[in-house]
């Protein structure tokens, strides 16, 4: 808890010489700077603790609390303890590690990856990554809540009470069509300035883990990507603890190296098929290790007898986790693919697992029929399941009975859309399946 605790009187001396010699002054003074420090303060400001911007009496109203001073004094502790304590000892652990040193005007490292490497310092590098990661995650949440919560007092109070729910559904989905916008700006400027059709995509770290409502996979869907995940992390983009840069750029190479080498000594036929992730340009520290390291990586594999290719490559010759060209109907199950969501977030098909009505109806519906159901029923309720608008489209095409729950066992199939079978494993659907349909 105190590892730097020596360094404490050195950091404070450094940020009030910083703050009052004249350099600092004469620069505060200039246009820019003054605009530049008031944008940035106001943004702290009310990211932190909305000090000033008069939001958060809002929330301060909606107490139980039945004294207005000592309410009023938890909100002068709030703008205290955030701006002056935490606020304070989190430029402590990133003044005290040193993890600024040699960033200071370094835009590019300001933030997350210079606070990630001062944590480490003390905790690691995968703790103080995941001390920070909770912090941001709590934080961030805690910020969207907020404002929603504001927004709905604010609704209420210009149109009523009946406002609530639906103000409520569509600012779900404003944060929603805000990750489609920026995919979709992103998609727009690769194709017209570069010439570059995008078709595949990776999520962020976790979102693709989000369940309950509008996911990473119908993005990819809507914007007709295929989702694609790493199954072995190159590594680099940790920060290594050691505090000489060519030490630390080494161990940081070597974190890159070892593990796949390991992986080739256990197994040689490991990375047959697999996609390795790797962090391109910098990582939290901003070295570059993959400059160096991905070389050996090449090497490494080149003499184990691999021919590495690019992922659309691979994808083409083996796009299924499960299923290889030997399966007889390979060729049915890519075509499939590409105009239904057959296959599982893992990239599987469990060929020989009964089939669902929730996956039958997922083959017989097109793509962006789900997807504009599943947007249509959470505008309507505020909630929709993975299976829902596929379930939706085919109840009004007479394909799925009313009473049908998506986790049921198909027992039947509809008459034109397949060939006969009494069989209902995955497999024989796809089998029976009639690809004019398509």
């Amino acid at each position: 808890m105190f590892a730097n605790v020596s360094a404490v009187p050195g950091v404070f001396a450094s940020i009030f010489k910083g703050a009052f010699n004249p350099a600092a002054v004469t620069g505060g003074a200039a246009g820019m700077s003054i605009k530049l420090a008031m944008t940035k303060g106001v943004g702290r400001g009310v990211f932190s603790n909305e000090a000033g911007l008069g939001s958060a009496p809002i929330a301060h109203a909606a107490t139980s609390e039945r004294n207005p001073v000592k309410q009023g004094l938890y909100g002068i502790f709030e703008g205290f303890m955030d701006t002056i304590v935490i606020c304070t000892l989190t430029a402590l652990v990133v003044l005290c590690s040193g993890a600024a040193d040699g960033n200071y005007g370094n835009a590019a490292a300001a933030g997350v990856p210079t606070a990630v490497a001062g944590f480490a310092t003390v905790f690691g590098d995968k703790a103080g990554s995941l001390i920070l990661a909770v912090g941001l995650l709590l934080f961030a949440t805690s910020t969207i809540l907020g404002w929603a919560l504001y927004g709905t007092r604010c609704a209420e109070f210009l149109f009523g009470s009946k406002i609530i729910r639906p103000y409520q559904i569509i600012f779900c989905l404003v944060v929603v069509a805000a990750a489609v916008a920026d995919l979709t700006r992103l998609d727009t400027l690769m194709r017209e300035r570069y010439g570059y059709t995008l078709t595949l995509a990776r999520p962020p770290h976790y979102v693709d883990k989000m369940t309950g409502g509008f996911t990473s996979y119908d993005v990819y869907d809507h914007m007709g990507y295929q989702y694609m995940a790493a199954s072995f992390d190159g590594a680099g983009w940790l920060p290594s603890t050691e505090s000489d840069p060519e030490a630390a750029l080494q161990a940081e190479i070597r974190a890159m190296v070892e593990p796949m080498r390991k992986a080739l000594e256990k197994d040689p036929d490991f990375f047959c098929g697999q996609i390795i992730f790797q962090k391109d340009g910098y990582n939290m520290a901003k070295r570059t290790p993959v400059a160096f390291a991905l070389g050996e990586q090449l090497a490494l594999l080149q003499e184990y007898g691999y021919q590495v290719v690019p992922v659309g490559e691979l994808l083409a010759e083996s796009p299924f986790a499960d299923v290889g060209r030997d399966e007889p109907l390979f060729d049915r199950l890519t075509a499939l693919a590409q105009q239904r969501a057959i296959v599982f977030s893992d990239n599987r098909l469990r060929l020989d697992d009964p089939m669902t009505v929730g996956e039958l109806a997922m083959l017989l519906a097109p793509k962006a029929e789900t997807i504009t159901r599943r947007v249509a029923q959470l505008r309507r309720i505020g909630r929709a399941g993975a299976y829902d608008g596929a379930m939706a489209w085919c109840r009004e095409n007479g394909l799925v009975s009313e009473a049908a729950h998506p986790a049921d066992h198909v027992t039947a199939l509809p008459e034109a859309w397949f060939v006969p079978t009494d069989s209902f494993t995955r497999r024989d659907v796809y089998a029976a399946f009639r690809m004019d349909r398509l």
